[in-house]
């Protein structure tokens, strides 16, 4: 289909192919996650990783594996023993925010990329809770 869409001239041809790779991929991604959902071991990753497919089809599991893999070690080895919970979350702030540098996207807010892992950790942009409460109160 691939190769059909891009030797057709005909604007109508090719609106007809996207539409119909944006059913299958669509598609896929349900059944995809369907499994995901009646399967023993629903790994949060796995199903964000589902997610991300349905715009990155080619987006290697693996790759976003070791990504998280890595911040997970970021923030460990920032750890004490004996941390009280806000301590916890001040520190996996501190790792993300400051030592990582992921921030708002306050310029494209409403964009997709926002909710997708792999365009998140790629530009170290997504969605912020602040972004979202100035939204929810109109701002």
């Amino acid at each position: 289909m691939e190769q059909k869409w891009e030797t057709s001239f005909n604007p109508e041809v090719q609106k007809e192919i996207e539409e119909l790779v944006h059913e299958l991929q669509f598609s896929l991604v349900k059944s995809r996650f369907a499994e995901w959902r009646d399967s023993e071991d629903r790994d949060l990753l796995t199903g964000l990783w589902i997610l991300n497919t349905y715009q990155y089809p080619d987006l290697d599991f693996e790759k976003l594996n070791a990504e998280m893999h890595q911040i997970y070690f970021e923030v460990w080895t920032s750890f004490k023993n004996d941390l009280q919970p806000y301590d916890q979350v001040r520190i996996i702030n501190n790792v993300l925010f400051n030592t990582l540098r992921f921030s708002a996207n306050t310029k494209n807010f409403h964009s997709p990329a926002n909710s997708m892992l792999s365009s998140v950790l790629d530009s170290k942009k997504g969605e912020s809770y602040q972004s979202l409460c100035n939204l929810s109160s109109g701002r």
